[in-house]
């Protein structure tokens, strides 16, 4: 008997860390999506060819969201396999964010505090949101330099949603 084994493609991703008022903008994602359907993750996409790591994020970010951020610090590298491809994964931090919540893509878009990590599905997402407190406790021994976004409320519009 010939057994073929396929090579699993190796990808880049990023995940964007969009913090508001101590809280972290997490996702489950569509039942749909190709890759870990109906996770609950840190939101974010493949790279496209071409793309540098920040454009990627600005764009998915943006694409997914409705968010827009032009200042981002890397905050992990990690990797993941999924039954389709094993991916390395950029987290990064969108700095001083604007614009307007919007759930474009991912069946839902919520917050979580950073004590509620164990509601991710995967351990890497839970290392990289420890590397991102390792991080904010060397901001608060720092200078200021960063602006975390300062929102009264960060409410989610759904698609198909009108309004607030």
């Amino acid at each position: 008997m010939l057994l073929i084994q396929m090579a699993i493609p190796n990808v880049d991703t990023v995940s964007f860390i969009v913090l508001c008022e101590g809280r972290l903008l997490v996702e489950r994602r569509s039942l749909n999506a190709r890759t870990d359907p109906g996770i609950i993750a840190i939101p974010g996409g493949h790279i496209q060819r071409g793309e540098s790591l920040v454009e990627a994020v600005q764009r998915e970010l943006r694409e997914e969201t409705g968010l827009n951020c032009d200042s981002f610090t890397l905050i992990a590298k990690k990797y993941h396999s999924t039954p389709l491809e094993n991916q390395t994964v950029y987290y990064y931090l969108c700095n001083n964010w604007v614009g307007e919540l919007d759930c474009n893509e991912a069946d839902e878009l919520f917050w979580i505090s950073l004590d509620e990590i164990d509601l991710l599905d995967y351990e890497i997402e839970r290392e990289a949101v420890d590397e991102l407190r390792k991080h904010l406790l060397t901001l608060a021994r720092a200078p200021p330099t960063i602006r975390l976004h300062p929102c009264a409320t960060c409410s989610v519009r759904s698609h198909g949603s009108e309004g607030g």
